[in-house]
C-alpha cells in the first residue's frame, strides 16, 4: 500500500466530541417498557443490497435511526443515492457518482468495510474517514484482500487505519479473506459481489456467523418490501436493568434472529464466539448473579474499544471484580455494584457507556460519554428518564 499525504476530513460532517458527561442519581423505576431499538445490522446491510440491486425496494420500521445505521445513509447520498431519515422510504438504484467529500463513516466499522468494499468496486476516487474510535480501529485484512484483487489503496498508516483513499474496479477472478478477527470484510465482499463477481476463499477460524449468515440470507431475500426487525443483542440491557433493579421488564415488539437472545438461566459457561457483543452487559449480569466464565470472546478486543479490557475496568470502577483471560473473563457472581469515587471512563465504547448507564440507575455515577448510545440506541436515555430515572448531562447543566 502506497502511504499518502494526510487527507483532510469533510468539515460538514463534525466528528462529535464524547468526553461530555451524564450524571446519574439512583432511583427506584416504575412503569419499565423496552422497546428495542431497529437492527443496525439488518439496516445497514439492507441499504447497501437495495443500493445495488436491479430493482427499487422498500424499508420500512428502521426509526429511530441509529447515528451507525444514519453513516451508511448519508455515505450512501454521497455516492449519488437518494435515502431519507424516514420510517418508511423506497431506494431506487442510480449509478454511482464520485462523492465531492470525504465519506465519514463515523463510529460504524460496519459501515466503514461494506464502503471499503463497495469503493473497490467503481472506477472514481472515494476517501473514507471515520471518527477518533474508527481510526484507531485497524482495517487491514480488508485492504490487504482488496488490493490483491486490484484495487488501488492510498493509506497513511502501515497498521491499516484511517483515512484511506480507495479506487477500483477491482481485476481479479477471487478473493481471499481471513475472518479470524471479524466477519465483516467477508460480509463487505458478500455483499458487494454483484458488483465485482469475484470467488471469495475464506481462510481462518470463522467468528461472529450470525452477521456472515445473515448477509447470506438477506442476499437471497429477493422480497421488494423489507421489514427491519428489532435488535436482538440490545434485549441484554433490558435484563441487566431488570437485575439490577429487580423487576420485571417487558420488551415490545419482536426481535431478530442473529441468536443473541441470553437464555432465562445463563450458564455457568458462556461461549461469545458468534456472539461478542454480548460480552459487557452479560458480564455485568453475571456478576450480579450466579457468577461464571464468558469463553472464546477474543475478537471482541477489536471493537470500538478492548471489551476484555474495558468491561474488566468498568465492573472494579463499580466495586466489583473480575479476572481476564485471553479469550475472556471469569467472573464472582453475588456481587453488588457501589458507586463510583471517579469519572466512569466508556472508553468510547456505546456497550460500555449503556452498561455503566445501567449500573450507575441503582448507585450512581457520573459517566463520561453522554450520547454513545445512539450509536446504536437512540431512546435509551429517555426510555431510562420515562420510567423515573434522574439523568442529566454535564453539558446542560452549565447552560
Amino acid at each position: 500500500m502506497k502511504a499518502q499525504p494526510e487527507r483532510p476530513t469533510d468539515d460538514s460532517v463534525p466528528i462529535e466530541s464524547r468526553e461530555d458527561v451524564l450524571r446519574i442519581q439512583p432511583f427506584i423505576p416504575d412503569n419499565v417498557e423496552w422497546v428495542l431499538p431497529p437492527s443496525k445490522s439488518h439496516l445497514i446491510r439492507w441499504l447497501l443490497i437495495a443500493a445495488i440491486r436491479d430493482k427499487p425496494t422498500v424499508i420500512r420500521k428502521a426509526s429511530p435511526w441509529s447515528e451507525d445505521s444514519d453513516s451508511m445513509r448519508r455515505c450512501l447520498n454521497q455516492l449519488g443515492m437518494d435515502i431519507p431519515a424516514d420510517d418508511e422510504f423506497t431506494i431506487t438504484p442510480v449509478a454511482f457518482t464520485k462523492p465531492e467529500a470525504v465519506l465519514n463513516a463515523r463510529n460504524s466499522g460496519t459501515s466503514c468495510r461494506f464502503l471499503m468494499a463497495l469503493a473497490a468496486c467503481l472506477d472514481f476516487e472515494v476517501v473514507i474517514d471515520g471518527d477518533m474510535s474508527l481510526r484507531t480501529r485497524s482495517h487491514l485484512t480488508l485492504l490487504s484482500a482488496l488490493e490483491r484483487s486490484g484495487a488501488e489503496i492510498d493509506i497513511e498508516s502501515e497498521t491499516g487505519q484511517l483515512p484511506v483513499m480507495i479506487r477500483g474496479p477491482m481485476a481479479s477472478n477471487s478473493v481471499r479473506i481471513d475472518t479470524t478477527d471479524s466477519s465483516q470484510p467477508y460480509s463487505a465482499l458478500l455483499l458487494t459481489r454483484s458488483l465485482h463477481k469475484m470467488s471469495i476463499e475464506v481462510i481462518g477460524e470463522g467468528v461472529s456467523e450470525n452477521h456472515s449468515n445473515l448477509s447470506k440470507r438477506l442476499l437471497e431475500d429477493s422480497s421488494d418490501v423489507v421489514i427491519i426487525p428489532r435488535d436482538s443483542s440490545m434485549a441484554a440491557f433490558a435484563r441487566l436493568f431488570e437485575i439490577v433493579h429487580a423487576i420485571d421488564v417487558p420488551i415490545k415488539y419482536p426481535i431478530d434472529n442473529l441468536g443473541h437472545k441470553l437464555p432465562q438461566d445463563i450458564p455457568q459457561i458462556m461461549d461469545l464466539k458468534h456472539r461478542n457483543d454480548l460480552l459487557p452487559p452479560l458480564a455485568a449480569i453475571m456478576a450480579l448473579g450466579n457468577g461464571g466464565t464468558i469463553v472464546n470472546a477474543k475478537h471482541a478486543s477489536f471493537k470500538e474499544s478492548n471489551r476484555i479490557e474495558s468491561t474488566h475496568s468498568l465492573l472494579k470502577e463499580f466495586g466489583m471484580s473480575c479476572e481476564m483471560t485471553d479469550d475472556g473473563l471469569v467472573i464472582e457472581g453475588n456481587q453488588s455494584p457501589t458507586r463510583p469515587d471517579y469519572l466512569v471512563d466508556t472508553f468510547g465504547d456505546h456497550r460500555i457507556q449503556m452498561v455503566a448507564v445501567i449500573l450507575a440507575t441503582k448507585v450512581g455515577a457520573d459517566i463520561i460519554g453522554s450520547n454513545l448510545h445512539k450509536v446504536a440506541d437512540p431512546e435509551f436515555i429517555k426510555r431510562l428518564q420515562n420510567s423515573g430515572a434522574i439523568i442529566e448531562s454535564t453539558s446542560s447543566l452549565s447552560k
